[in-house]
């Protein structure tokens, strides 16, 4: 940057251009040289016959031409001599080294230079301006596009422009604005600050003008509530002197002068005495006049009637009859002189304690909790196995051939299978299938610690659907794992071995002495043996169900989660408070897992969506369609999750 006090030079000095009033200038590359700028005042002789020298005074401006040599390149030559001679005025700004620039209007014509050896080609650019220059002020803000602010100027220090330069009481008072002293630069905003229908409107100006941006008032809000009542006024009476402290709404005279207190002070109302009149004479004591005669009873009152009980005061009736009451909670309400009036709690005290109740007779007995084992015949399809009562249901596969022969079985051996209903049936289909029976798999080969996990579910029509077998790891899987990458760490790697920095992070290196190369195990080549089996052996515990809009809906006390070897387990129940939402999501997915892609078709309860209210299981959690309040909906479901 060229500092003014030293003067400008020519290096740095830039030509831009636009399409007039667009505010994106692009820049005319490589100027060559720049002309005079500024209008030539005409001289107009004044000289009479008394003078000795001739004297003139300075006529109109004169605006000459103004001619750039630019250095002639192709891309920049095809966009611009494409402009030259089409009589449209362009937007132009000369941009100087220290910011200073000069902004005009004009038509182009573009004459390419005799083209010598051994010189650069060159054309030169005329503009005819069609309104005199307008030269703006240097600041230490300007870009390399020339975008600069002259807000300061000088080096002033001020280096914003505010968001509103200027504002006009009307659209007429701002188009007739006359900026010759540069109060607004090109892009400034204006705001219309008016009582019709243009208030709140915003404008930029171009240069020459104002052009339309946008309005910064929206439509009229709703109206508000009604304010509180004013504060009465009492009437205090006549004293002395005014005390010093008051109560809003209080009023004295101080002989016929009336105060009011009023924001912690007494305000004079003013004097309230009439024109004085003559003194009357003193009249003489009148007689005592005769008793008169006792007037007739009055009406019997109107008796109280309690027409019901209500939750809270906006449900009572908007009128009523009088002597009507209504309970809210404990508090009773009359209706009297056309409006509610609170008559206080009508609850007695708390009574004695009951005596306690006779014992009732014993319960049937339960059923008789030993597993039983059944043995699986051969082709059996472990899916076709679909549980339909509360119990857990065991069987057996005793021998190796036979597990080979069972449809849907993940492996060859002798295992045994736990099925466990996961809700109770709901109804028969035709052919005898419960339309919708989840039923969770767990099978363990024996002598192994593996376990296998599915579960089977149906469609509305009582069609058996399943999802694949996915297998569990446990300790001994992580163990043996572990041991593993420890051996062929220790056998692969020899000579001088240490721990070193390598790109950011530490990894167990072997040193070669010779020209040998060594397989070495890294830390991210046991944790990668690690990772994969962390969510198979985790559990979360037992965690409360808490709802996300409990003003629509909320779990009861009984609503719990849990995620153990990768199966999430939900149970609970959903009490619904309002319809507002219809339709939302109740819970979310604890972080870091989400539902499998081996669970199968998304899992409903009740059995179809066509209820007024249900719950399902989705890949975020648990989504709600509520549409009837006072309801609440027991749900249990168990799915397959992975962690992210």
């Amino acid at each position: 940057m060229t500092s003014s006090a030293n003067g400008l030079v020519g290096t740095g000095t830039r030509l831009f251009m636009a399409e007039h009033g667009d505010l994106a200038f692009q820049e005319v590359a490589n100027v060559k040289t720049t002309p005079e700028v500024g209008p030539t005042a005409q001289q107009l002789e004044i000289t009479n016959l008394d003078d000795d020298n001739q004297r003139y005074v300075s006529g109109l401006g004169a605006i000459s031409a103004l001619t750039f040599t630019v250095i002639y390149k192709g891309p920049d030559w095809n966009k611009i001599y494409q402009k030259s001679g089409d009589k449209v005025a362009y937007d132009w700004k000369l941009v100087y080294p220290d910011g200073m620039y000069i902004t005009f209007t004009g038509a182009v014509e573009i004459q390419l230079e005799p083209i010598d050896i051994n010189t650069a080609a060159t054309f030169n650019l005329t503009i005819t301006p069609d309104n005199v220059p307008q030269f703006h002020k240097s600041n230490s803000t300007t870009d390399n596009a020339g975008n600069g602010d002259d807000s300061g100027g000088g080096g002033n220090g001020m280096s914003y422009r505010p968001m509103f330069v200027k504002s006009f009481d009307n659209v007429a008072d701002m188009n007739a604005f006359d900026n010759s002293d540069d109060v607004l630069d090109q892009g400034d905003f204006v705001l219309i600050s008016s009582n019709d229908g243009d208030n709140g409107k915003v404008y930029f100006y171009n240069g020459n003008g104002f052009t339309y941006f946008a309005s910064i008032i929206g439509p009229q809000g709703a109206t508000g509530d009604k304010g509180d009542p004013g504060t009465d006024i009492k009437m205090m009476g006549a004293i002395d002197i005014l005390p010093a402290l008051g109560q809003e709404g209080q009023c004295y005279f101080v002989g016929t002068t009336l105060y009011s207190w009023s924001s912690d002070k007494w305000i004079n109302i003013g004097d309230f005495q009439g024109a004085k009149g003559a003194k009357g004479d003193k009249g003489d004591v009148g007689s005592q006049g005769q008793q008169g005669i006792q007037g007739p009873k009055g009406d019997t009152g109107q008796g109280l009637e309690i027409k019901g009980k209500v939750d809270t005061t906006s449900q009572l009736p908007a009128t009523a009859s009088e002597g009507d009451g209504y309970l809210v909670a404990e508090e009773l309400y009359i209706w009297t002189d056309n409006a509610w009036k609170d008559c206080g709690q009508i609850q007695g005290p708390a009574g004695k304690d009951g005596k306690d109740g006779a014992i009732g007779p014993q319960g049937p007995a339960g059923n008789d909790g030993t597993a039983k084992y059944e043995e699986l015949a051969d082709n059996t399809d472990l899916f076709s196995l679909v549980v339909n009562d509360e119990l857990a249901h065991y069987y057996l596969c005793s021998s190796n051939a036979s597990a080979k022969t069972l449809k849907n079985c993940p492996v060859a051996t002798a295992f045994s299978l736990q099925l466990s209903p996961a809700n109770v049936t709901q109804s028969i289909a035709t052919n005898n299938v419960p339309e919708w029976a989840y039923t969770q798999m767990l099978l363990q080969p024996f002598n192994s610690s593996t376990i296998w996990i599915a579960s089977t579910n149906s469609d509305g029509d009582g069609n058996i659907s399943n999802t694949s077998w996915v297998q569990v790891a446990n300790m001994s899987d992580v163990t043996t794992a572990v041991s593993a990458a420890t051996a062929n760490m220790v056998s692969n790697v020899k000579g001088d071995t240490s721990w070193e920095n390598i790109d950011g992070f530490k990894k167990f290196v072997h040193k070669p002495t010779d020209s040998e190369g060594y397989q070495f195990m890294t830390s991210a080549d046991v944790n990668g043996a690690i990772n994969p089996l962390e969510q198979k052996i985790s559990d979360t515990g037992w965690q409360q169900l808490v709802s996300k809009d409990s003003s629509s809906a909320a779990f009861d006390s009984n609503s719990y989660y849990r995620i153990v070897n990768g199966v999430l387990y939900v149970h609970g129940t959903i009490s619904v408070l309002n319809t507002s939402n219809l339709r939302y999501q109740l819970w979310d997915m604890p972080t870091g897992w989400s539902i499998s892609d081996k669970a199968g078709t998304q899992t409903i309860y009740p059995d179809s969506t066509a209820q007024n209210n249900y719950v399902q299981l989705n890949t975020g959690g648990l989504l709600v369609y509520e549409d009837k309040t006072g309801y609440r909906t027991d749900f249990r479901f168990v799915s397959p999750v992975d962690k992210a």
